[in-house]
């Protein structure tokens, strides 16, 4: 058994899906699978998946006939897991390569903790739109 599951929904991820597939397969922590739900996306998002799945069978993909939206696809995939760790990722975001050697460390090591979180950046053209939006909050 693995002792981390990483779920990650898409719709229509085309752009992005391969480097945050490529971010988790390439961490330096290697005891995971990668459950990726598809939500039934209509761009080029699921032959790029199969492509980076023939080289790592750690991938697990999953095919939605209907949009189910991010959340549900999410908890789908938490009652898929089997393992003591799971892990969260949307298909547009990029993990670091050491987050979770450094969360699992910090989780096995503190029994007591439940959740372990990170920080995150902001970049490409997502970035001034969400700096506009905290410059509105007054964060």
């Amino acid at each position: 058994m693995k002792k981390l599951s990483v779920i990650m929904p898409v719709y229509n991820g085309e752009l992005y899906i391969e480097e945050a597939i490529n971010s988790i397969v390439n961490q330096t922590f290697t005891d995971f699978d990668l459950i990726i739900l598809n939500d039934n996306s209509s761009d080029g998002t699921v032959a790029i998946i199969e492509k980076i799945r023939e080289k790592d069978n750690r991938i697990i993909l999953i095919n939605k006939t209907k949009n189910e939206g991010p959340a549900n696809l999410r908890n789908e995939g938490i009652e898929m897991a089997k393992t003591e760790y799971v892990a969260l990722l949307d298909a547009d975001d990029i993990a670091m390569p050491t987050r979770f050697e450094k969360q699992i460390n910090i989780l096995d090591t503190n029994p007591s903790l439940g959740l372990c979180g990170t920080w995150f950046t902001i970049f490409g053209d997502k970035k001034k739109k969400y700096l506009n939006i905290l410059k509105s909050m007054k964060i």
